[in-house]
């Protein structure tokens, strides 16, 4: 139960990133973390990765709740 609370939460916080990225203009400058670090990326590419996150973690929860 304590995983798929953790994971809903991945899945929100996905959700919430992807819509302040779409809000940015393509040309902006964005960037991401990577452990205590931020690190310059396009907006392509953060948005794919969420997507990429966000699907995986909503796999997790269908594996989860066909185990219970």
């Amino acid at each position: 139960m304590a995983q798929k609370q953790q994971l809903d939460m991945e899945q929100m916080e996905s959700d919430r990133a992807l819509e302040e990225l779409k809000k940015v203009a393509d040309t902006d400058p964005v960037y991401k973390h990577a452990g205590t670090i931020l690190v310059k990326s396009t907006k392509a590419a953060l948005i794919s990765e969420l997507e990429e996150k966000k699907e995986l973690a909503n796999t997790r929860v269908t594996v989860l709740a066909n185990l219970s």
